[in-house]
C-alpha cells in the first residue's frame, strides 16, 4: 500500500473541466489519494481493487476537486 506525496499527489490538469478518474487495481496494495497539495477531496481516498475517484480540474483554484468516489 501506498500514499501518494503530499504535494503533487497529481500532476496539474491542462484546462478547467479536465475529467480524471483514478481506478484501485489491488486490495492490498491500495493507492492513497491525500487531500492536500492540487487535489481537493472530501478527506483522504484509499482506493482498493475496483474503487474509482472522479475528479476535475478547476482553473479557478488550480486544483483536482472531488467529483465522484466509488468505494465497492
Amino acid at each position: 500500500a501506498i500514499t501518494l506525496n503530499v504535494t503533487t499527489a497529481v500532476t496539474d490538469g491542462e484546462y478547467g473541466g479536465q475529467l480524471l478518474i483514478l481506478e484501485g487495481m489491488d486490495d492490498v496494495a491500495t493507492v492513497t489519494v491525500p487531500d492536500s497539495g492540487n487535489v481537493k477531496l472530501n478527506g483522504a481516498c484509499a482506493l482498493g481493487e475496483g474503487d474509482t475517484l472522479t475528479l476535475f480540474w478547476s482553473e479557478a483554484i488550480s486544483k483536482w476537486c472531488e467529483l465522484a468516489r466509488s468505494l465497492n
